[in-house]
């Protein structure tokens, strides 16, 4: 419901700063390619066949482009989740699975939402297209086609949301098993509502829950979470809480991102 590429968290956190600033990476990217898609498709001499193949070669640049600034903001943001105290855990077997899948859900989400939406969409303004003899009046009705997938592509900046949490999780369960096997306590972890936010409520017939009944103190630590923000929530991937910790076991809490 807002403009692609505008500051939604607006907390002064290091997740939401990296999000925002993702966004409009994706997005600029996005725009970046869609006007000189746009140039190319709308040369007079096109038929509505030329304009589809054009489009096809301009969409694997587009894929290839994503996801490669994906699985870089993916590494990024996993990084971003371990912070100091579980950074040790980097090379754990439970964070490297846990970032691979990540990168192979944020690869499918590209080839099977993102790049087949606007070779649909384009398709049939192609046709459309060509009945327009202006220029600039064609160039205009296929760039606001496209435009109305900017949205879409700029949604992608939650696989790295995920991913800060995904990983922390992982990290973290792997940090506790070592505590629990030197006799020593979990860190206990809380899950925090942004208190600017609107919040989402458990959702059964998606088997999804609502983030006000998640916030509370974990006992012991990530192995209790059933999710992780921008996981299994009702709100998705607009997810706005974070996590904290109490490394010390003093109830000294503290965001890890």
């Amino acid at each position: 419901d807002h403009p692609a590429g505008q500051d939604l968290r607006i907390t002064g956190g290091g997740y939401e700063l990296f999000a925002n600033n993702y966004q409009r990476e994706l997005v600029t990217l996005y725009d970046d390619w869609a006007d000189e898609t746009v140039r190319l498709t709308s040369l007079p001499s096109k038929t509505a066949a030329q304009m589809n193949s054009t489009l096809a070669s301009r969409l694997e640049e587009l894929r290839i482009d994503m996801k490669t600034l994906s699985r870089q903001r993916i590494a990024e943001a996993s990084g971003m989740g371990l912070g100091e105290v579980l950074g040790k855990r980097a090379s754990s077997p439970e964070v490297q699975r846990t970032v691979t899948r990540l990168v192979g859900n944020a690869d499918a989400w590209i080839d099977e939402t993102v790049i087949p939406g606007i070779r649909e969409r384009f398709s049939q303004d192609a046709i459309k297209a060509r009945t327009i003899l202006e220029l600039p009046e064609r160039e205009a009705f296929l760039r606001s086609g496209l435009s109305a997938r900017r949205a879409g592509v700029a949604q992608g900046s939650g696989s790295a949301i995920a991913a800060i949490f995904e990983t922390q999780k992982a990290a973290g369960i792997a940090e506790n098993r070592e505590r629990r096997r030197l006799g020593l306590n979990p860190i206990a972890v809380r899950w925090v509502l942004d208190d600017r936010a609107e919040h989402c409520e458990d959702d059964p017939s998606r088997g999804t829950f609502g983030c006000p009944s998640l916030a509370r103190v974990y006992e012991q630590g990530w192995d209790s979470m059933v999710t992780v923000p921008a996981g299994n929530v009702s709100c998705l991937l607009n997810c706005r809480c974070y996590i904290e910790a109490d490394f010390e076991g003093n109830g000294n809490w503290r965001r890890i991102t």
